[in-house]
Protein backbone atom coordinates (compact mmCIF):
# COMPACT_ATOMS: atom_id res chain seq x y z
CA UNK A 1 0.00 0.00 0.00
CA UNK A 2 3.04 2.25 0.66
CA UNK A 3 4.46 1.76 -2.53
CA UNK A 4 1.18 2.63 -4.23
CA UNK A 5 1.19 5.60 -2.41
CA UNK A 6 4.26 6.73 -3.41
CA UNK A 7 4.13 5.73 -7.25
CA UNK A 8 0.90 7.64 -7.11
CA UNK A 9 2.49 11.25 -6.15
CA UNK A 10 5.66 10.04 -7.98
CA UNK A 11 2.99 10.22 -10.90
CA UNK A 12 1.32 13.30 -10.30
CA UNK A 13 4.34 15.10 -9.71
CA UNK A 14 5.95 13.99 -12.45
CA UNK A 15 2.46 14.90 -14.81
CA UNK A 16 3.13 18.48 -13.03
CA UNK A 17 6.61 18.83 -13.84
CA UNK A 18 7.73 17.12 -16.61
CA UNK A 19 8.20 19.85 -19.77
CA UNK A 20 5.79 18.07 -21.46
CA UNK A 21 3.41 20.57 -23.78
CA UNK A 22 0.44 18.53 -24.24
CA UNK A 23 -0.10 18.75 -20.41
CA UNK A 24 -0.20 22.58 -20.20
CA UNK A 25 -3.40 22.98 -20.35
CA UNK A 26 -3.78 20.49 -17.55
CA UNK A 27 -1.40 21.88 -14.71
CA UNK A 28 -4.46 23.10 -12.31
CA UNK A 29 -6.73 20.17 -12.64
CA UNK A 30 -3.02 18.34 -11.46
CA UNK A 31 -2.41 20.41 -8.98
CA UNK A 32 -6.17 20.02 -7.67
CA UNK A 33 -5.68 16.02 -7.82
CA UNK A 34 -2.43 16.37 -6.21
CA UNK A 35 -4.44 18.02 -3.31
CA UNK A 36 -7.03 15.99 -2.74
CA UNK A 37 -4.83 12.45 -3.35
CA UNK A 38 -3.00 14.31 -0.55
CA UNK A 39 -5.68 14.97 1.78
CA UNK A 40 -7.16 11.18 1.04
CA UNK A 41 -3.76 9.44 1.99
CA UNK A 42 -3.93 11.92 5.49
CA UNK A 43 -7.11 10.91 6.17
CA UNK A 44 -6.88 7.29 5.21
CA UNK A 45 -4.20 6.79 7.04
CA UNK A 46 -5.51 8.04 10.74
CA UNK A 47 -8.74 6.20 9.95
CA UNK A 48 -6.60 3.43 9.28
CA UNK A 49 -4.37 3.25 12.17
CA UNK A 50 -4.65 3.74 15.98
CA UNK A 51 -3.04 5.93 17.88
CA UNK A 52 -0.98 2.94 19.49
CA UNK A 53 -0.07 1.63 15.72
CA UNK A 54 1.37 5.28 14.26
CA UNK A 55 5.07 5.26 14.10
CA UNK A 56 8.10 7.88 13.44
CA UNK A 57 8.29 7.53 10.14
CA UNK A 58 4.18 7.31 9.57
CA UNK A 59 4.14 10.78 11.30
CA UNK A 60 7.22 12.25 9.49
CA UNK A 61 4.97 11.37 6.03
CA UNK A 62 2.00 12.98 7.47
CA UNK A 63 3.88 16.52 8.48
CA UNK A 64 5.33 16.35 5.13
CA UNK A 65 2.35 15.86 3.56
CA UNK A 66 0.60 18.82 5.53
CA UNK A 67 3.94 20.71 4.35
CA UNK A 68 2.79 19.57 0.77
CA UNK A 69 -0.97 20.78 1.46
CA UNK A 70 0.34 24.20 1.92
CA UNK A 71 2.82 24.18 -0.77
CA UNK A 72 0.21 23.18 -3.56
CA UNK A 73 -2.86 25.68 -1.82
CA UNK A 74 -0.18 28.38 -2.16
CA UNK A 75 0.26 27.63 -5.72
CA UNK A 76 -3.17 27.07 -6.47
CA UNK A 77 -3.92 31.20 -5.17
CA UNK A 78 -1.44 32.17 -7.55
CA UNK A 79 0.71 33.35 -5.47
CA UNK A 80 4.12 30.44 -6.05
CA UNK A 81 6.47 31.55 -8.95
CA UNK A 82 6.20 28.41 -11.75
CA UNK A 83 9.52 26.72 -11.51
CA UNK A 84 10.75 28.32 -15.11
CA UNK A 85 10.25 31.75 -13.60
CA UNK A 86 12.75 31.20 -10.47
CA UNK A 87 15.24 29.26 -12.62
CA UNK A 88 18.85 31.27 -12.88
CA UNK A 89 18.77 33.28 -16.04
CA UNK A 90 22.54 32.62 -17.35
CA UNK A 91 25.04 35.76 -17.49
CA UNK A 92 25.93 36.82 -21.00
CA UNK A 93 30.34 36.76 -21.52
Amino acid sequence: MLLLNGLGYVGLLAALYLPLNWLKGFRTPLRWGLLLYTIATLAGYFALHTPAQYDTLGLLTKVIEVALLGLVIVRLMGRGAPASETAAVPIKA
